[in-house]
């Protein structure tokens, strides 16, 4: 599955479940057509997978929820699919306990809601800058309980070009780094994406 990656949020015994589910689907489809599944139908037969269990007497659904991103000949790709069996495709999307605004916390942490103010500029965007608005859309998620660092985040990214990567820890640092507050220690142009209008600095390649 070297173009597609996801993350899961739920019962881990049943992502894994899944997720072998669709490594053996991927490895099928590449032995019978030779080439690459492409992720719409890749997300479907899991979706599929899922809503079986909710009409089956003594079968439970799937308690995960899945974020499916990845790359293929129509372009990038990006699908959440739920224990019900729906899914849908986005140009952004957060899932998780503080993933949309008003958590137990009593801080506004909105992760959804940023990505829903900034998503229509993403197309025209690089690699460095959408790493930026990710980061800042779970800067939100934060609040005042916590900082983002190296060593809590993980930055992974595919594309039709490249295959799913994973950053190592030192760019992650220096991306990190770009998008903190004044009061962290950053430089006040970092902050510039707290405001609704703005777009994060522009970050140096590594």
């Amino acid at each position: 599955m070297g173009n597609y990656m996801s993350k899961v949020r739920g019962l881990v015994a049943d992502a894994r479940v899944l997720a072998k589910f669709m490594r053996t689907e991927c490895i099928n489809h590449r032995y019978v057509y030779d080439e690459p599944m492409q992720v719409g139908r890749l997300v479907l037969k899991v979706a599929d997978k899922s809503q079986v269990g909710t009409q089956r007497i003594g079968q439970r659904p799937y308690g995960v929820g899945l974020l499916v991103a990845g790359a293929d000949a129509q372009g990038p790709h990006l699908y959440e699919t739920k224990p019900s069996g729906v899914y849908f495709e986005y140009v952004g999307m957060a899932i998780g306990a503080r993933s949309q605004a008003g958590g137990r916390t009593g801080v506004e942490i909105a992760g959804r809601t940023y990505l829903e103010k900034h998503f229509e500029s993403f197309e025209s965007l690089g690699l460095d800058e959408l790493i930026g608005h990710a980061l800042l859309a779970l800067r939100e998620t934060v609040g005042s309980s916590g900082e983002l660092t190296s060593s809590n985040v993980a930055v992974g990214y595919v594309s039709q070009d490249t295959p799913f990567t994973i950053l190592e820890d030192e760019a992650v640092a220096a991306h990190v780094d770009a998008v903190k507050k004044p009061e962290e220690g950053a430089p006040a142009a970092a902050a510039a994406g707290d405001a609704p209008a703005a777009d994060p600095p522009a970050m140096e390649t590594d």
